[in-house]
């Protein structure tokens, strides 16, 4: 907000010599300082409380994401640091809650509830993060190459899907536990002895409620083409990587009509009586619950292989590896190619491609993305940034050196 007429006459009585220094501190000490500037990251990456579309469904967790990244600039929190919670919080940073709120940019695209299409879904949520990931981090527009090689712009097609590797095998999950390893177990004991004193209740409760949610999965699964039905009723340890990203849409779709199944309207008389006695008496263990732990959506990686990248509707097509945008690959800031899978190599739950990804962008020796990030902060102090465009770091390079990436972000607006 800007300073009240107090502030203003109390600054303007203050004749230390360095009063204008002491003023800046302050405001950078200020809460509002991460709420102010965090508006400005969130606008970026496309921040929003429901998913879009026509239904629009509200997205009760977002607003954890908003305050994490409030919290990250209050602290000062590295430039680097941030970028890897963001892009591989829960392979590099695992039993850090901060870190996996962090990956909660990884959904904050929008997703369309009855989308049958489930291919065409999963590569518009693939589209977005790779569109995204190049403009915030690097301050480079590829969403042009994406579908083929322009005469006069230096990105390719190929290094659209080069980038778009790196999130291939990305799997989503749901209630994930944001908390540390003895919140969990404290949270788990206590669900236990909930468990336990209910049982007999809500075991009458199932039988009752089950089969209307049955009958409400059965109206949405039979939605689904035939293929991907049968990807469905494959056994989990026999699906490939891109049949379980896609078996998990359909499921993640069947479990939502399940939760609109409206319960209490198809209950009538005396059974719907019996039914609302029971949940009254399930209610009266509710002081045994365990204290309520963060729950998010986040990601995790669909195991150590990745499923195949490749330039859609090839017939020549062949796999595409992530790795660097070519007109890259001769700068000597940026890691050659067989750096970027060395995390894959050593890891044997995910693929290591979003660490390796962060890695890079984050690096010391990588300037692009501090330098995009340094000219967005100087065009909102200022008006205009350093480079006309805010996306724009090219005109940087002929200019000083500037903070790297594990610079603290009030550093580089200080600077």
């Amino acid at each position: 907000m800007p300073p009240t007429p107090e502030e203003i006459d109390d600054y303007l009585a203050d004749e230390r010599p360095d009063a204008y220094e002491c003023l800046v501190d302050r405001l950078l000490a200020s809460p509002h300082h991460g709420e102010h500037w965090a508006r400005h990251w969130l606008d970026l990456v496309r921040y929003a409380e429901s998913d879009g579309y026509k239904l629009d469904t509200y997205r009760p967790e977002a607003w954890r994401y908003r305050d994490y990244v409030i919290r990250s600039l209050n602290v000062d929190k590295p430039y680097s640091r941030f970028i890897l919670e963001q892009l591989a919080g829960d392979e590099a940073c695992p039993g850090d809650p901060e870190a996996l709120l962090g990956t909660m940019y990884l959904r904050l695209g929008i997703y369309e509830y009855n989308q049958r299409d489930v291919r065409n879904q999963w590569s518009i949520i693939l589209n977005d993060l790779t569109d995204v990931t190049a403009d915030v981090m690097l301050g480079m527009g590829m969403s042009c190459a994406r579908c083929h090689d322009h005469k006069f712009d230096p990105i390719l097609q190929k290094d659209y899907y080069r980038l778009q590797a790196y999130f291939a095998p990305i799997l989503w999950r749901e209630n994930v536990p944001a908390a540390t390893a003895e919140e969990q177990a404290d949270y788990q004991r206590q669900l236990a002895v909930w468990e336990e004193a209910t049982a007999d209740v809500r075991r009458q409760l199932a039988e009752i409620e089950d089969p209307i949610r049955e009958s409400a999965m059965r109206t949405t699964r039979v939605k689904f083409t035939d293929d991907l039905l049968a990807m469905l009723e494959k056994p989990p340890a026999e699906r490939t990587p891109m049949e379980a990203q896609l078996a998990y849409l359909i499921e993640y779709q069947v479990s939502d009509g399940e939760g609109k199944a409206d319960i209490g309207a198809k209950l009538k008389g005396e059974k719907k009586a019996h039914w609302q006695s029971l949940k009254d008496e399930l209610a009266k263990f509710d002081s045994l619950q365990p204290r309520s732990i963060a729950f998010i959506p986040s990601v995790t990686d669909v195991g150590p292989v990745a499923p195949e990248v490749t330039i859609p509707d090839r017939r020549d097509a062949e796999p595409i590896e992530p790795g660097p945008l070519s007109v890259l690959e001769n700068s000597t800031h940026h890691a050659p190619r067989d750096a970027f899978l060395s995390r894959s190599e050593r890891s044997t739950m995910t693929t290591g491609r979003r660490t390796a990804l962060a890695e890079w962008i984050a690096s010391p020796d990588n300037p692009l993305p501090s330098r995009v990030l340094a000219n967005r902060i100087w065009q909102h102090h200022f008006g205009r940034g350093l480079a006309e465009s805010p996306a724009t770091s090219a005109a940087w390079e002929s200019r000083r050196a500037i903070p790297n990436c594990s610079t603290g972000w009030q550093r580089v607006i200080g600077e």
